[in-house]
C-alpha cells in the first residue's frame, strides 16, 4: 500500500474531530403556522431552519475536513480511482489517456491531503525531529540546519493559514446560527437538535399540510410544567397550568416522520429518532384527516411521552398513529381518546415494533381494533421485547388490541370495550392482566400452543370471563397457569357510581356495593384508571382475585413491572394496571380566620382504600356509645380550643373553635379504618391514625405570632419622634 493511501486510513478516525459538533436548540415563539416577517419563528419554520442549518453544517464540515486533511472523500476518491487504474493497467491494451487521467486524479487528491493540517503537522513533526538530530551532532552542518529551519518556517506559515481558514469556516457557521432564517435561529447549543415550544394557552396550529421531520429531533416545552406533583393530563383548574397543544387545521396529519432512507428494524443506526414530551396533539377532528396516520405517520423511531393524543381520523389505518414497516414507536404516559379509523383507531403498526407503557386508551372507535399489530417482527432492537404494559383499555368501540405472538401484554386492564383482545389464532403472551366485562368477548381467536417452545410461559395470572380459554396440543403447567382464572359471568366487574347522592370520593358506590373495579376516574398519575377494590365480604386478602395475584417471576418479559400505571411502586404485584396502595399520608392541616370552621375531606388522604361501612366496625373493635360512622371514625386525641364532629353523609371531619377570637393553633387526631387497613396483621395497623392541625388567625393582619410587641413598638417610635421634635425646638 502506498504511504499516502496508508495515511488516509487515519482520516476515518480523525474526521470526527474536524467536524463541527453543534446541535441546536430553537425557540418557537408564535402559535401561527407561518410568520410574515423575521421577528417570529413558527413550529414549521423551526423544523425547516434545523434542516437548513444542518445542510449548511454538512457543507462547512466537509470544507473544514478538507482543510484539516481528514475528509472521508479522500479515501473514497483514492480507493475508487486506484481500483479503476489497476483494472485499466491489467487490460491487454491499456488506454494510456485513461491511465494518465486516473493518475492525475489520485495526485490531485494527494495534493489536497498534503495541503491539509494533518499532513502539514506530520511534516512539521518530521522536520523538528530532523533538526533535533542535526543540532545534537558533534559537528552539526549549518547549511542543513538553515534548510530545516526554512522548511519549518514555511510549514508553520502554511499551518497558520490553514488554521485561519478553518476558523473562518467555523465562524461562517456560527454567524449563520446567530442570524437565523425566517425568524428562527439557534438559541443555544445542545446535545440533540431541539425545538422548544413556548408554553401557550392558544394551540399551535398546523395548516394545510403536515410537517415533515426528516432527521433526529426533540420537541419539548421551553419551560417545563411547574406543577409540584404529577397531575392528571386532563385536570384543569386555577392551580393547574394549561397544557400546550399542537392542532391540525384542515384535512391532514400533523407530522410525517421520514428521513427518506430505508430503515432496518434490527438496528437504529440508520434511522432517525424523533421525541415529543409534555405536548398534546389534536387531529383535524373531522371525518377524514388522512388515509393512514391521522396525526402521525412514522417511518423511523417515534417516541412520545406524557401527552394527550386525540381527534385523529384515518379512513384506513392508524387514526392517531400509523407505524410503518421497520418503524419503531415507543410511548409512556399517553392518553389516546376520540380517535377513529377502519383499523387501529389509536395505533396501527405494520410490525410488532411498539413499546407502550402507563397509558390509557378510551372512547376510540374502529371497525376492527383500537391498537392493531398487523404482522410479527422477525427481529428487533437487541434485548427489547415489544410490549404493552401497565395500561388501560376502557370504553372503546371496537376490539381493544389485535395482537401477534411476538407482542407481550402485561399488567393490562381491558374492560368495557366491544371486544377485549384478538390473538389472531397465534399463541398468546398475556400476564397479570384483567380482561373482563367486554361487551361481546374478552378474547378472540386464541391460538393453539404447541411444544416448539416448551420453556416459555405463555399465559399466567390473568382473570377473564369469556373466550380466553387456551388450546394446547400437550399439557404443560408453564403454559396453562392455574391462576389464569375464569370468573363467572355473574361476577360484577365494574362497581356502580355514587348511590343516592352519597359522596364516596372515588366515584364508586360505597361498600358493601359489589364490583371488583371502580369506574374509570382520576386515582393519581397522568391518566385515569380503574382502581381495584377489596370487597367487604372478603375474610382475607387471598379471596381477592386481583390483589397480590400477579405473576412472581424473574423472567424479564413476564415479570411484574416495578411501577404501576400511575408510577407508584408495585410492592406485591396486583393483577391489572393499578397496584392497590394504602394511606397516602397521615396528616391534615388547614388555616382559618376567626369565626370560620375547618372542614377536612376524609378521602383526601385515604389512598386507594374505601371507608369500612359502619355496620362492620362493631365486629372488629367492639361497641361504642354513640355508634360508628363509616370508616369506624373515632377521636383519639381531643382538641383543646374547639370541638370535632364527623359528617357521615359527606364523609367530612368538621372542626369548630369554642373561642370566638382564638388566635393560635389547635391539634387533634382521629382513627380511621379502610377496606385495605382492616387486613393488617397487627391490630394497631388496622386503625389508621390521622393527625390534624388547625391554625386560627384574625381576618386582618396582626403583629408577629412569635413576638406580640407590635403596639409597644409603635408607641415607642411615636414617643421617640416627639422627643426629637422637642429637642429641636429648644
Amino acid at each position: 500500500m502506498p504511504i499516502f493511501q496508508g495515511r488516509l486510513i487515519t482520516c476515518l478516525i480523525l474526521s470526527a474531530f474536524s467536524a463541527t459538533t453543534w446541535a441546536d436548540s430553537v425557540l418557537v415563539n408564535t402559535t401561527a403556522d407561518k410568520s410574515v416577517d423575521d421577528e417570529f419563528c413558527s413550529l414549521r419554520e423551526a423544523v425547516a431552519y434545523i434542516n437548513l442549518k444542518n445542510s449548511k453544517k454538512a457543507t462547512i464540515d466537509e470544507e473544514i475536513a478538507i482543510i484539516a486533511g481528514t475528509s472521508y472523500t479522500f479515501i473514497l476518491d483514492t480507493t475508487k480511482a486506484t481500483a479503476e487504474l489497476n483494472v485499466e493497467k491489467a487490460k491487454a491494451t491499456p488506454d494510456s489517456a485513461e491511465i494518465t487521467r486516473l493518475e492525475a486524479k489520485i495526485k490531485a487528491v494527494q495534493d489536497k491531503y498534503d495541503a491539509g493540517l494533518l499532513a502539514l503537522n506530520t511534516k512539521l513533526q518530521t522536520q523538528e525531529n530532523e533538526l533535533k538530530l542535526e543540532t545534537g551532532k558533534i559537528e552539526p552542518d549549518a547549511k542543513i540546519i538553515q534548510s530545516i529551519n526554512d522548511n519549518i518556517a514555511a510549514l508553520k506559515a502554511k499551518i497558520k493559514a490553514q488554521q485561519e481558514a478553518k476558523t473562518t469556516k467555523e465562524k461562517e457557521l456560527q454567524d449563520y446560527r446567530d442570524k437565523g432564517v425566517n425568524g428562527c435561529k439557534s438559541a443555544s447549543s445542545d446535545s440533540v437538535e431541539t425545538v422548544k415550544l413556548q408554553n401557550s394557552k392558544t394551540p399551535y396550529e398546523i395548516n394545510n399540510s403536515p410537517i415533515i421531520v426528516n432527521l433526529s429531533m426533540s420537541f419539548v416545552l421551553a419551560t417545563p410544567y411547574g406543577n409540584a406533583e404529577v397531575s392528571n393530563l386532563e385536570k384543569t383548574g386555577a392551580e393547574i397550568e394549561p397544557r400546550t397543544v399542537i392542532k391540525a387545521v384542515g384535512n391532514h396529519a400533523l407530522f410525517i416522520i421520514d428521513d427518506g432512507k430505508n430503515s432496518d428494524s434490527t438496528t437504529t443506526i440508520n434511522s432517525s429518532s424523533v421525541i415529543f414530551a409534555d405536548i398534546d396533539f389534536q387531529g383535524c377532528n373531522t371525518n377524514f384527516c388522512d388515509v393512514n396516520g391521522g396525526i402521525f405517520s412514522n417511518k423511523e423511531e417515534l417516541i412520545i411521552n406524557n401527552s394527550i393524543i386525540s381527534g385523529g381520523y384515518a379512513s384506513e389505518l392508524g387514526g392517531a398513529i400509523y407505524n410503518a414497516k421497520n418503524a419503531i414507536f415507543s410511548g409512556s404516559g399517553l392518553l389516546f381518546k376520540n380517535n377513529t379509523a377502519n383499523d387501529g383507531a389509536a395505533i396501527y403498526s405494520e410490525q410488532t415494533a411498539i413499546f407502550i407503557s402507563s397509558s390509557l386508551f378510551t372512547s376510540n372507535t374502529a371497525l376492527n381494533s383500537i391498537v392493531t399489530v398487523a404482522n410479527q417482527t422477525a427481529s428487533l432492537r437487541e434485548s427489547d421485547y415489544p410490549s404493552i404494559i401497565n395500561s388501560t383499555f376502557s370504553g372503546n368501540t371496537g376490539t381493544a388490541i389485535s395482537s401477534r405472538s411476538s407482542l407481550t401484554l402485561k399488567n393490562l386492564t381491558v374492560v368495557l370495550n366491544s371486544n377485549g383482545i384478538n390473538f389472531n389464532n397465534e399463541p398468546p403472551f398475556l400476564y397479570s392482566s384483567i380482561v373482563a366485562a367486554n361487551i361481546q368477548k374478552d378474547c378472540l381467536n386464541v391460538g393453539a400452543i404447541s411444544n416448539d417452545k416448551q420453556d416459555i410461559t405463555y399465559v399466567a395470572h390473568n382473570i377473564y370471563q369469556t373466550g380466553c380459554e387456551l388450546v394446547s396440543t400437550f399439557t404443560n403447567v408453564n403454559i396453562y397457569n392455574p391462576n389464569h382464572q375464569k370468573l363467572a359471568s355473574t361476577v360484577k366487574i365494574i362497581a356502580d357510581t355514587d348511590v343516592n347522592g352519597k359522596k364516596t370520593g372515588d366515584k364508586c358506590a360505597a361498600p358493601p356495593a359489589q364490583g371488583l373495579l371502580c369506574p374509570l376516574s382520576d386515582n393519581g398519575g397522568l391518566t385515569n384508571t380503574h382502581k381495584p377494590r377489596l370487597l367487604v365480604e372478603y375474610k382475607s386478602l387471598s379471596e381477592s382475585p386481583i390483589v397480590n395475584k400477579g405473576f412472581y417471576t424473574t423472567i424479564a418479559y413476564s415479570k411484574c413491572p416495578d411501577l404501576d400505571q400511575r408510577a407508584r411502586a408495585r410492592t406485591s404485584c396486583d393483577i391489572g394496571a393499578v397496584e392497590l396502595q394504602g394511606l397516602i399520608a397521615s396528616t391534615q392541616g388547614q388555616d382559618i380566620t376567626f369565626g370560620q370552621k375547618a372542614i377536612f375531606d376524609i378521602f383526601e388522604k385515604i389512598g386507594d382504600g374505601e371507608l369500612l361501612p359502619a355496620e362492620q366496625c362493631t365486629a372488629m373493635f367492639g361497641p361504642i356509645v354513640d355508634g360508628y360512622k363509616d370508616g369506624c371514625l373515632r377521636l383519639l386525641n381531643f382538641p383543646t380550643k374547639g370541638v370535632v364532629r364527623f359528617d357521615n353523609q359527606n364523609h367530612q371531619v368538621i372542626y369548630n373553635t369554642t373561642l370566638p377570637d382564638f388566635h393560635g393553633f389547635d391539634k387533634f387526631s382521629y382513627l380511621m379504618t379502610t377496606t385495605i387497613s382492616r387486613f393488617s396483621d397487627a391490630r394497631n395497623d388496622q386503625e389508621v391514625k390521622i393527625d390534624v392541625k388547625v391554625v386560627s388567625d384574625p381576618a386582618t393582619p396582626v403583629s408577629s405570632k412569635s413576638l406580640d410587641t407590635g403596639t409597644t413598638s409603635i408607641f415607642s417610635l411615636l414617643m421617640l419622634s416627639l422627643l426629637m421634635v422637642w429637642r429641636r425646638t429648644r
